[in-house]
């Protein structure tokens, strides 16, 4: 029996930034049937967030056939549907991953029946309400694709998959849709020989990323490709990431404007994996140094990562007296971090985390053993992305003064100023063309002064958006223009 412990980390910026206290909540138990329920093995996500609303996929073997469902929150993870079941008829399904715009849901999985490999596609315009058809991205036969991950960015989605010839000769394959999955452009083969290894694909504006592990080199590396017109064509073509006499395993990528991250497993010290990370600030043109984040005793597995402006939030999993899900997030674009949380506790193994961010939300789900069976257990921090409200002045202004945000129009990142005269609570919201509020900025008491938040768009398309200054004697609402 583990022992039972709850941690409440209040965690106070100084450096002229406020932020709100962050706490995680308890445990939220997602499925609940007699059947085994499965994430993704790969790096893929299978939760997404766009405002409020919070997006999960998952497999489960109901009547000894696998399945895909849905299920989603509309109120940033307090309370949850009942699942959908997305894929069709029930059939012989493996991963699924999922991908959020806005209203726009888009979700990928693999199957195999009777020694037919396939790769599925559907999505929902209306934030998960109605779906449309299945639409098969990928049929070859006897030969083997699998582990997809998918991105969007814009009227884009980004689809790519592992396949596999043989025990030898494996390949990355890569397909897009330029009109939000209605339609599909031909598939790309982007690698030949012995790519072996969970691609994880990433997107911003433009510019398109791909990590997976690269087995050509004798011992097991981390390889990308990297396009700077949404696919098209792919800039420099194979490169590689790490170069080490370890094996480096199973990366995530994620992307924020031209700050791209990679993080994956590594044993280059020894035989215990380690979570590495890399960033370059360049659309990945040029790398910083390798960033070695933990030193257990114990093997950490599986990393996947997400991140929302500067801040940077990555799940894994490792035996603490039993597997368990731990957290890490990094602030200023990485450049320092904050400790280690472990984020499980109860008893039964907790493993396959995967993350999303919206606004100020974290949401994490896993696999976990609790219940005998595999069942999907949820957890959120409700602040733990708090972007913070950076003090430019303690002058106290003459009136309240909400400026045109710049750059604008922007992509995918813009900051806004504020003049508060009086303390008192300040909130800031983002509010869409028809109205409806999708994320808050700013929710908390500030003294006299000039302040600056930013706002992330990347999980939005394209359009006009307004912003939003409140206070108890003013409010004031400005429009700005996202481009992508």
């Amino acid at each position: 029996m583990k022992n039972i412990t709850v941690t409440v980390v209040f965690i106070f910026f100084v450096f002229c930034v406020h932020g709100l206290q962050t706490q995680w909540q308890p445990d939220y138990r997602l499925t609940n049937s007699a059947a085994e329920s499965y994430l993704a093995y790969n790096n893929g996500h299978c939760i997404a967030a766009a405002g409020d609303s919070v997006h999960v996929v998952f497999t489960e073997n109901r009547d000894n056939l696998t399945s895909v469902f849905y299920k989603r929150s509309l109120d940033g993870g307090a309370s949850w549907t009942p699942d959908i079941l997305i894929s069709g008829t029930l059939d012989h399904l493996r991963t699924a991953v999922i991908a959020v715009q806005g209203q726009r849901v888009h979700v990928a999985w693999s199957k195999i029946e009777a020694g037919i490999y396939e790769i599925y596609y559907r999505s929902s315009t209306n934030g998960g309400n109605d779906w449309r058809p299945v639409i098969n991205i990928v049929s070859l036969g006897s030969i083997s694709v699998d582990k997809p991950s998918i991105a969007v960015t814009g009227s884009y989605v980004h689809l790519t998959w592992q396949g596999e010839f043989s025990t030898s000769q494996a390949y990355i394959s890569y397909r897009n849709s330029s009109n939000y999955g209605s339609s599909w452009g031909t598939p790309q083969q982007l690698t030949v020989g012995n790519y072996r290894g969970s691609p994880s694909v990433c997107a911003s504006g433009d510019k398109v990323f791909i990590a997976f592990q690269d087995d050509q080199y004798g011992n097991k590396e981390i390889s990308y490709m990297r396009s700077t017109n949404s696919g098209v064509s792919w800039t420099g073509g194979l490169t590689r990431l790490t170069n080490d006499s370890g094996a480096s395993l199973n990366p995530s990528a994620a992307m924020s404007g031209d700050t791209v991250f990679v993080t994956w497993m590594d044993n280059r010290y020894g035989s215990i994996y380690q979570i590495f990370l890399k960033k370059s600030e360049n659309g990945g043109a040029a790398w910083q140094a390798d960033h070695k984040l933990t030193n257990s005793t114990e093997y950490c597995q599986y990393p996947n990562i997400a991140v929302s402006g500067t801040n940077v939030h990555l799940v894994w999993y490792r035996d603490d007296n039993g597997l368990e899900i731990f957290y890490l997030k990094g602030i200023y674009s990485g450049n320092s971090w904050q400790q280690i949380t472990k984020l499980t506790t109860e008893e039964g193994s907790s493993q396959d985390p995967t993350i999303a961010v919206s606004g100020t939300g974290v949401h994490v789900i896993w696999v976990d053993r609790r219940n005998a069976n595999k069942e999907i257990y949820y957890k959120r921090n409700p602040t733990g992305n708090t972007i913070g409200v950076t003090t430019l002045s303690t002058i106290v202004p003459g009136e309240y003064l909400l400026r045109q945000n710049y750059p604008n129009p922007f992509n995918p990142v813009t900051k806004i100023r504020f003049d508060v005269p009086s303390s008192e609570d300040v909130v800031i919201k983002i509010f869409d063309m028809l109205g409806r509020e999708i994320t808050t900025l700013v929710n908390e008491q500030l003294h006299p002064g000039t302040y600056e938040t930013e706002w992330d768009a990347a999980n939005y398309p394209s359009g006009i958006y307004f912003y939003r200054l409140i206070t108890s004697q003013f409010n004031l609402t400005r429009k700005m223009v996202l481009t992508k």
